[in-house]
């Protein structure tokens, strides 16, 4: 008798769960893999992003001249190698503020962003989609000035396309 009882209750309760599941964005999909690991086809691979920020800092012979930092929500990324790209959510705008190697030798001249050419130490991207591109520009001291950047001092922007 008690058998039958729960018979009868276990579509309830497995449709029950399963609406309760979906109401909260859950998937019922197993993800388990099946047949010698192939993937159900039921499940789908998780999300990713899929937008990239790429990070140059202007390098001559085998120096770095400056850091950059990027943040956004409540991650920060430090960069420090000639160029470097990482991902982050599609739709991110990111604070980018840099600190100079040295200040008296090669202090910084300006950031190269999508938007153009922008002075100052700190600068924003939106990271919209697909991959966006930011250098921090650094010269030697002087030809900062006259506004040469880094082309005047050999250096490079780490980008070489």
């Amino acid at each position: 008798m008690w058998h039958r009882a729960m018979h009868r209750l276990l579509p309830v309760s497995v449709a029950g769960c399963a609406l309760a599941l979906a109401a909260c964005g859950a998937s019922t999909a197993s993800p388990v893999a099946h047949h010698h690991g192939a993937a159900s086809p039921n499940t789908q691979p998780a999300a990713a992003s899929s937008c990239h920020l790429a990070v140059a800092i202007t390098t001559a012979a085998g120096t770095t001249w400056g850091t950059v930092t990027a943040t956004y929500g409540s991650t920060t990324d430090t960069f420090t190698a000639p160029a470097r790209t990482i991902a982050v959510p599609c739709g991110t705008t990111v604070t980018l503020s840099q600190t100079a190697t040295s200040t008296t030798t090669w202090p910084f001249a300006h950031w190269t962003v999508p938007s153009g050419t922008v002075k100052g130490s700190t600068t924003t991207v939106d990271v919209a989609s697909g991959t966006v591109h930011a250098t921090a520009v650094y010269a030697l001291a002087g030809a900062a000035a006259s506004g040469s950047g880094s082309s005047s001092s050999g250096g490079s922007s780490g980008w070489s396309g």
